[in-house]
């Protein structure tokens, strides 16, 4: 079940009035793109792909990607993506935005909340929180892996190997090696898991 700080800052957010949004339309992805930039500039890591790439992927897989996005107005506060495989929504690229930051606006909780409940309602049975550290050697590490504990998921330990190749640049050898680089998953089953009101966590109003 959800950790009880995690209920408390699903709370906050609907006293705040933040949204969640489904991402349909191109504006909605621009806000996406934009929050996803900020973020990876801020952890100073690169973005490969224009929003005009992202928005023909988009067109071409809607069935299979969904972006998501909480909003403090206009302001977008949090972003996530997701793809759909074998009934299981998969976390991927999630952001948050400067201005989340800036002003101290939270969304982070409310948006896998909400997603969560997005999840049930298109009968997806399992949502992929993705990976973290077996063993986390960084701060970093150990807070993206206590984050995505707090709901309640069951955590899935796999083994992954690596390879190296002789020939390839080594600045290839390297983003694969992020690739194949071992962890663990955390899984929420959508179904039976208790965590579930129509409208708010359990005891939330």
């Amino acid at each position: 079940n959800l950790k009880q700080d995690v209920r408390n800052k699903i709370r906050k957010a609907i006293k705040k009035d933040l949204t969640f949004v489904e991402v349909t339309d191109r504006e909605g992805l621009a806000h996406y793109y934009r929050t996803f930039l900020e973020h990876r500039r801020r952890n100073q890591l690169g973005v490969t792909f224009s929003l005009d790439h992202l928005w023909d992927l988009f067109e071409q897989t809607r069935e299979g990607i969904r972006y998501f996005l909480v909003m403090d107005g206009e302001h977008p506060v949090a972003g996530q993506g997701g793809y759909l495989f074998n009934h299981t929504l998969h976390r991927v690229m999630s952001a948050v935005s400067n201005y989340a930051l800036e002003n101290k606006v939270y969304g982070g909780e409310f948006l896998q909340w909400e997603i969560l409940r997005w999840a049930r309602n298109q009968g997806l049975r399992w949502y992929d929180f993705a990976g973290a550290a077996y063993d986390p050697s960084s701060d970093k590490e150990a807070n993206i892996r206590a984050f995505k504990s707090k709901f309640g998921g069951e955590e899935i330990i796999y083994n992954l190997f690596q390879k190296t190749c002789p020939g390839i640049p080594m600045a290839t050898r390297r983003r694969t090696a992020r690739l194949f680089s071992a962890g663990s998953k955390t899984l929420t089953r959508i179904y039976d898991s208790g965590i579930y009101e129509e409208s708010a966590p359990n005891g939330i109003t």
